[in-house]
């Protein structure tokens, strides 16, 4: 089962984003769901969903991009 996380992000740092993301082969898969407020989505396996987000969170300290949770849909 996927579970979708969706997070905003500054709309210049969602190519960052994706390539980090896409540099995990079979990690999860990201979809911008509204440009204008820089809304994206990702999807990612119940079993990977840690280790997404922990990647995630790493980037954020080290200052790479700044995301903001928003919600999370599905059950683990």
């Amino acid at each position: 089962m996927l579970i979708e996380n969706v997070f905003t992000i500054h709309e210049k740092e969602m190519a960052f984003l994706k390539y980090i993301i896409e540099g995990y082969d079979g990690l999860a898969t990201i979809s911008t769901i509204k440009r204008g407020i820089s809304q994206v989505s990702i999807f990612v396996s119940n079993e990977l969903e840690e280790e997404l987000l922990d990647i995630i969170k790493r980037a954020v300290k080290h200052k790479y991009f700044t995301a903001h949770f928003l919600w999370r849909v599905g059950d683990p």
